[in-house]
């Protein structure tokens, strides 16, 4: 196994605006990167959410559920079926997670859509979650389908990490630190993210307190 590492801002920042570049995938969930210049026209999904994580620059967020402004470390989450648009007066780094092409239906999920006007967008602050939650320990934030976002937030050595839901994704939103897993090491820098695959044990090793995006299926996030 060979511990691929991709640095979100490289790989999307000759982009043109709105285009989509697959970062990482973890079973049927992807992260996509895209430069937001301008505004989108109005749209919807009916077979998928969608979480808008701004790295760079600041987003508005407008929807069925109202509008909120996305600034670096700022997170939101769009129900699948509500209608919604992003747009930016400058350039706005955006990763994108969302469903690979068209998910599986298993045991229902992914049929409810949101109804218009019957909820709000939520905007959460990863550095306010990262200030309540325990070293070391997964903070859940929000639901994407099944799949989970979460934050982890630590100094030193980690514990080992294995996960037997799915494969893992790991993106570092403040500071650096060196991944082991399968017997390979990887550096991550701010910005940085690795795939760690199914029933794969990792750790990691810091210098100095870093704060880590997650995404991956986990025991309180799976379907009903």
């Amino acid at each position: 196994m060979s511990l691929r590492v991709v640095n979100v801002n490289q790989t999307v920042q000759t982009e043109q605006p709105f285009k989509l570049v697959e970062l990482a995938a973890a079973g049927e969930m992807a992260l996509q990167g895209y430069i937001c210049l301008g505004a989108v026209t109005w749209h919807k999904h009916t077979d998928n959410d969608e979480a808008f994580l701004v790295l760079d620059g600041a987003m508005a967020l407008e929807s069925e559920w109202g509008r909120v402004m996305l600034h670096p470390g700022e997170l939101a989450v769009v129900p699948k079926g509500i209608a919604h648009r992003s747009g930016s007066q400058s350039r706005t780094l955006v990763v994108l997670t969302h469903a690979r092409g068209l998910p599986e239906r298993k045991n229902g999920h992914r049929r409810i859509l949101g109804i218009p006007g019957g909820g709000e967008i939520r905007r959460i602050k990863l550095q306010q979650v990262a200030g309540q939650a325990s070293p070391f320990l997964l903070e859940p934030m929000a639901k994407v389908d099944e799949y989970g976002l979460q934050l982890v937030t630590g100094n030193g050595l980690s514990p080992a990490y294995i996960n037997y839901h799915s494969d893992v994704i790991w993106l570092m939103i403040q500071g650096q630190a060196r991944f082991e897993a399968g017997g390979e090491t990887a550096e991550l820098d701010q910005g940085d993210l690795v795939v760690i695959p199914r029933d794969t044990a990792c750790q990691w090793f810091s210098f100095a307190p870093i704060t880590l995006f997650w995404v991956g299926i986990a025991e309180g996030y799976a379907a009903e």
